[in-house]
């Protein structure tokens, strides 16, 4: 485990390093064991819990590099953004990031390590657009409104076989304060948009992606029309829980 790796230093932000992090790898042995269609109810918990936390803090929310004793920071929002950066990074550039990280700082105490080591680590080989991403995930309180507000599909294929679909999904971005006080952000991202042909939540569903792709979203409404060969019973923005949104609920929607 990390923390028996790296020790953090004695500063806000330290159990990012121990407890984050532990957490990244434990989804990870998750995915590989089950799929990772199947972490969405794991991280819909992980997400529902720091939403909870949230309300109910006494003092004041920390962006998660300062986290302090805060467990619905370090672990359950440590779990949807670290794996918010395996989406964006991908595995093989954030494992590598992580290894430098670890092998610079490995039982090493003169200095500790703080949650700005990692950040600068994860930022080393990202675009700028990568390391506004980070920034928004651990340095900001960074929150999404990701609605699917209207789906729609034909009855009948068309000439080629297809059934088109068509979506209507609504995009807000906010940064909070410490006292939640939120401030809109302007909204320009790749997020998924999936077709299922089973409800996302069944546990024993199989084989249930009919399709799963990123479409830019902005701030506001977005249509979106898909041609595919298999009749969806839902449709889903972020379905797979890789962003903090307020209201993962009506990230699904039923024909």
């Amino acid at each position: 485990m990390w923390v028996n790796q790296v020790s953090g230093a004695n500063v806000e932000g330290s159990a990012v390093i121990s407890e984050s992090l532990s957490q990244y790898s434990a989804l990870m042995v998750l995915k590989k064991r089950f799929g990772a269609e199947k972490l969405r109810k794991f991280l819909k918990y992980e997400l529902d819990r720091y939403l909870m936390g949230r309300t109910g803090e006494a003092f004041e929310e920390m962006p998660l590099y300062k986290t302090q004793s805060q467990q619905y920071l370090h672990y359950n929002k440590g779990s949807v953004v670290m794996m918010a950066l395996y989406d964006r990074l991908g595995e093989e550039r954030l494992n590598a990031a992580l290894k430098a990280f670890l092998n610079e700082f490995k039982y090493q105490s003169t200095p500790y390590p703080t949650t700005l080591d990692l950040l600068s680590y994860l930022k080393r080989d990202a675009t700028q657009a990568e390391q506004r991403f980070i920034d928004d995930q651990f340095k900001y309180i960074t929150l999404y409104e990701l609605e699917m507000k209207e789906v729609s599909v034909t009855d009948d294929v068309d000439s080629e076989g297809f059934y088109t679909v068509t979506l209507s999904v609504e995009a807000t971005k906010q940064h909070a304060d410490g006292q939640g006080e939120e401030t809109e952000q302007p909204l320009d991202q790749l997020i998924d948009i999936a077709l299922f042909s089973d409800d996302p939540e069944n546990l024993l569903a199989e084989d249930f992606v009919i399709y799963s792709q990123k479409h830019q979203i902005v701030s506001g409404t977005n249509t979106i029309e898909l041609k595919v060969k298999e009749k969806p019973v839902y449709a889903g923005v972020d379905p797979f829980i890789k962003l903090v949104d307020k209201d993962s609920k009506n990230n699904l929607a039923k024909f």
